[in-house]
């Protein structure tokens, strides 16, 4: 993890890379994962997803043994918020503590990852406010996950925080409900998918596909994704 502040003073440390999945493998093989968010009473399981059902998912994109130090995808809302917690973190929300309200998610002051992203709101993207199609794991990358951490140029905010723009984006504890299934739950920083033409979702202020800037990207809260992933937050 890094230490963060906010323009205001606060701190608070970040996961300096998204998780990986020999981390995720250590969680499952604990079996001591729970739901306790009244939106995940239907999550039975914290397997990530190998049924695409449109989300490209398949039995590829878990292999721990061969991609240990790649980040974990193919896990929703519920797996993420589970496996943050199982460590003694928080999934990232509202600085201080909570979830962060779906209006704030470009205000520094208010969203952890939206503040860590953008060096307390004064940058576009994590490296300065130019887009750069090979800073990182963006469309001009690696056309899927890479190790954690391997585009040096993707560092920004503060030394040692890697990937907050593309490789896989990020579930934020962010949603417009509190306890359904469907609700929608912020997805930030792009993937390795990610363009700035159609739409700069590789961005801090990630907005909404193909939509005028007014949210962040959302997904279900039930949907596990192939570039979907997530880091977690801690308040000292």
């Amino acid at each position: 993890m890094v230490e963060v502040s906010t323009a205001g003073g606060a701190t608070y440390c970040i996961d300096s890379t998204e998780v990986l999945q020999v981390h995720y493998a250590a969680f499952l093989q604990s079996g001591e994962g729970t739901n306790t968010h009244p939106g995940c009473s239907g999550n039975s399981t914290f397997v990530p997803s190998t049924t695409d059902g449109g989300t490209g998912c398949d039995a590829t994109d878990y292999t721990p043994a061969t991609r240990a130090t790649y980040p974990v995808r193919c896990v929703d809302w519920c797996d993420a918020e589970a496996f943050c917690r199982w460590t003694g973190k928080r999934l990232c929300g509202a600085v201080g503590a909570g979830p962060l309200p779906v209006s704030a998610f470009a205000d520094a002051s208010q969203s952890q990852w939206y503040n860590a992203c953008s060096a307390q709101g004064t940058q576009r993207y994590p490296y300065s406010n130019t887009f750069s199609g090979i800073a990182c794991n963006t469309l001009l990358g690696m056309s899927n996950t890479a190790k954690a951490g391997l585009y040096a140029d993707c560092e920004g905010s503060v030394p040692g925080l890697f990937d907050m723009s593309g490789n896989v984006a990020d579930w934020e504890d962010s949603c417009s409900g509190a306890s359904s299934a469907s609700d929608m739950c912020s997805v930030r920083g792009g993937d390795f998918n990610s363009t700035n033409t159609l739409y700069p979702s590789a961005a801090c202020d990630s907005e909404k596909d193909g939509k005028p800037p007014s949210a962040s990207m959302k997904r279900r809260r039930d949907r596990a994704d192939q570039a979907v992933g997530f880091r977690c937050c801690f308040d000292p």
